[in-house]
């Protein structure tokens, strides 16, 4: 709340994107797991999408007018001044709120979980690009692999597949920068409209980031 009362929306989503994808676990994995070029790449790509993101959300937002942002929760004039100035007070409050959204996203990442994503992925011809980067980023954003368990998840893929540089990255990416729970609890500090942008355009920036990959590397 603090946060969204000094900040502006596109240092929030930079953040948001930029601090799962950027965790120095993660890129320390990707150099042991799968090599140097990796890891230089990932942490490029993470940085162009994060900024890009930030800047895009912004933009869109302003054109589209979506006002959720700025609206903020005013307190009623029966309220204690001392009470709402009170950090613990306010993030409890805020807490309570949240639950419902907490509970709700955790049950459709559990059910995501159990979904055997390997197993799916086998059935699909990945050296077609750029429908491979598609199917890859739609499968890794509903998902959350925490703690680099992309690149563990990635690395047979890479080894003994067709699998592209670009189509990796982008899985690597959807599957970091955003999940299932997140969107939810993102729609609930957001607004079910910026959730749904800010949802979009990392989808559409991973997709181009792939294909550029796919044309440069």
């Amino acid at each position: 709340d603090s946060m969204r009362r000094r900040t502006s929306l596109k240092v929030i989503v930079t953040f948001v994107c930029a601090a799962p994808l950027l965790d120095p676990y993660v890129i320390f994995l990707s150099y042991t797991v799968l090599g140097l070029k990796y890891a230089v790449i990932r942490i490029i790509s993470s940085l162009v999408l994060s900024i890009a993101a930030g800047w895009a959300v912004e933009l869109l937002a302003k054109t589209f007018q979506l006002t959720e942002w700025n609206d903020t929760t005013n307190c009623s004039k029966t309220c204690s001044p001392v009470l709402e100035r009170d950090p613990f007070v306010k993030a409890l409050k805020i807490t309570k709120q949240l639950i419902p959204y907490i509970l709700i996203g955790g049950l459709l990442s559990f059910v995501f979980a159990m979904a055997d994503t390997k197993e799916l992925l086998h059935g699909i011809n990945l050296n077609q690009e750029p429908l491979s980067a598609i199917i890859l980023t739609i499968f890794g954003i509903p998902i959350y692999m925490c703690h680099g368990a992309d690149v563990i998840f990635l690395k047979p893929f890479i080894q003994y597949t067709d699998l592209s540089l670009g189509s990796a990255m982008a899985f690597s990416l959807s599957s970091s920068a955003v999940c299932v729970s997140s969107i939810v609890m993102l729609a609930k500090y957001l607004g079910k409209k910026l959730a749904g942008l800010l949802t979009a355009v990392i989808f559409i920036l991973i997709v181009l980031i792939s294909i550029v990959l796919n044309i440069l590397v």
